[in-house]
């Protein structure tokens, strides 16, 4: 039998480590104050090494919605770098547990 996990959501509207190791990655919601909030995704704790998922682009009016038919394994943990004009992420994943960073 395999471990078993809750998937959580994650709302965050500054620049946050949302896990600091491996990191199932099922989806996300980027919304913006103004056009051209953007919000960059990390597979792992900070910024500082380029292991980048993308950055996405949200208008005010309409958020940019990105959802996994299957979960992505992060193997780092996962980082979020929330641009000026975004004004949020909705993160949808959750840690493995037992999982080594």
């Amino acid at each position: 039998m395999g471990d078993k996990w809750e998937i959580a959501s994650y709302w965050v509207t500054v620049d946050t480590m949302i896990a600091d190791k491996a990191f199932l990655l099922s989806g996300f919601v980027v919304t913006a104050s103004v056009d051209g909030g953007v919000a960059t995704l990390y597979d792992q704790q900070s910024p500082e090494t380029p292991s980048s998922l993308g950055a996405y682009t949200a208008l005010a009016n309409s958020p940019t919605v990105v959802m996994f038919p299957k979960p992505i394994r992060l193997s780092r943990g996962l980082y979020v770098d929330v641009g000026t004009s975004c004004a949020g992420v909705l993160v949808i994943g959750s840690p493995i547990p037992s999982a080594k960073a």
